[in-house]
Parts: structure tokens; sequence; C-alpha cells
């Protein structure tokens, strides 16, 4: 049998006390705002423990959230120094739920991101303006 050369991938390892999850919703690009049903995206950055950016595996990291919330799996971004965990929100408009991130099962030190759930505007909304008049 002949073989050829083996390619091994080489990573670090992620702390969870400096490691980062980054959260924001596709309409509104507004960290911690998502709209009722809508899609948010947490990306976290991989770091060691000495606060350092080390590629990773996509494996070591998950996401927690409540409000029955089910995070997907984590995917690699590119090189493996940050990772993507995506969610639907729900459909209840004016509620919350939290999302921790966790490496290797350990939860992130920076602790949990409370995101509000707004509803979407329509043509039946009112707009009121306050001010005074100068001159």
């Amino acid at each position: 049998f002949v073989a050829g050369p083996i390619v091994f991938d080489v990573r670090g390892t992620a702390s969870a006390t400096t490691s980062t999850l980054a959260c924001s919703g596709s309409v509104t690009q507004t960290a911690l705002v998502v709209r009722s049903g809508g899609r948010l995206v947490c990306v976290v950055t991989a770091l060691s423990s000495a606060g350092t950016p080390v590629t990773a595996f996509a494996v070591d990291f998950t996401a927690v959230a409540t409000n029955s919330v089910v995070p997907e799996a984590a995917v690699r971004i590119g090189t493996g120094l940050q990772f993507s965990i995506g969610m639907t929100a729900p459909a209840s408009v004016g509620s919350t739920f939290d999302v921790t991130g966790r490496v290797s099962g350990t939860a992130f030190a920076q602790g949990v991101q409370s995101v509000v759930v707004l509803g979407t505007p329509t043509i039946n909304s009112t707009i009121a303006c306050v001010g005074q008049t100068s001159g």
C-alpha cells in the first residue's frame, strides 16, 4: 500500500475566561435585539488563557439559551479563530431570552447576554413629535 503525506490540523485550546460571544439580529444588526421569529447570530472569538487569538475546533463551542430557544451547532468562520452560532428568536414580542457561550462545557466568564424580542412595524404605526418652537 502506498500512502501519501498525512496532514494534521493542529489547534490550540480556547479559554472560557477570555473567549467572547457577540450576538446580533439579522435585521437590526443591533446587539441584543432581534425581531419576533427572527434570526440571531452569535460570533464566538476564540482566545487563549493569555487573551491571544487561538485557532480551535467548532465542537469546542456551544451556546445555551433560555425561553425554548435552541442554538445550532457552532460553525467555523475562516481559519478557526471565530465561530458562528445561529438561533431563531421566539415569536412572543416583548419577551427576552438569555444566551451563554460555553467552551468545552464551561460557561464564558463574560456571562449571559439578554436579548429582547421586538415586533415588526406596520402601516398602522404612528409618530408623535414633541418639541419647542424657536425664534
